[in-house]
């Protein structure tokens, strides 16, 4: 969590991929300060439900890729339904991968 601070410098900041890190909630609520963040990735993180409050605080995000668990969260529902023009997505799958190559 330690290294999303630095990121937050940059203030034009508009796509972060932190999937398959160990950011967890705690580096999801700091991101809440970047104002201008479009996509974020999460899957294979240690996020949580509680994370989905701050990403909802971010008003240009448009994309958020979370675990297939989290994805099918009744929090992620009712986010989804509060913000119809943030996208949860699941991950991609090495399978799937290969078929859109």
């Amino acid at each position: 969590d330690a290294s999303v601070a630095p990121l937050l410098k940059l203030p034009t900041l508009e796509s972060i991929e932190l999937s398959s890190t160990a950011v967890s909630d705690q580096g999801v609520s700091e991101l809440a300060a970047a104002r201008h963040l479009r996509y974020v990735g999460l899957a294979e993180t240690r996020v949580t439900e509680k994370c989905i409050a701050d990403l909802l605080r971010i008003p240009s995000l448009k994309t958020v890729v979370i675990s297939t668990k989290l994805y099918f969260s009744d929090v992620v529902e009712s986010a989804s339904k509060r913000r119809p023009d943030l996208k949860f997505e699941r991950p991609l799958d090495e399978q799937t991968e290969a078929i859109i190559r």
